[in-house]
């Protein structure tokens, strides 16, 4: 009896040893954006990252929280740069995260600046 318990209670040790991630992750860093273009005369704004923002084949969230709606985009260039464009109005928050391989990085919000303004808001 002792012996079963011995082996049972080996074997559980196994099993949570197995399922634990012992692999230390290195956070995402939040995006760096430049700057948020006011809309165009087509209703999108524009995100620009700088080299360095993002990695390439990172994934670039942008998401407009006052109409629900969001852009996705894969960075190809390869110094990590972006530029991402999503239907927006004066006004709206943006809501900027990059995603690498499983992990996501703090969102950083962007009010929409209106026409014929600086478009570099912190």
């Amino acid at each position: 009896m002792r012996k079963r318990s011995f082996y049972a209670f080996f074997a559980l040790l196994v099993w949570l040893a197995a399922s634990c991630n012992t692999t230390p992750t290195v956070p995402v860093p939040p995006p760096e954006v430049t700057s948020v273009s006011a809309p165009n005369e087509s209703g999108r704004s524009i995100v620009v990252g700088p080299a360095a923002a993002a990695e390439q084949d990172d994934i670039v969230m942008v998401f407009n929280y006052d109409d629900g709606q969001g852009v996705m985009l894969r960075v190809e260039n390869d110094d990590g740069s972006f530029e991402v464009g999503v239907e927006a109005a004066p006004g709206d928050e943006l809501l900027i995260q990059i995603k690498r391989d499983n992990h996501l990085s703090r969102e950083e919000g962007r009010i929409v600046p209106p026409p014929d303004t600086d478009t570099t808001n912190p």
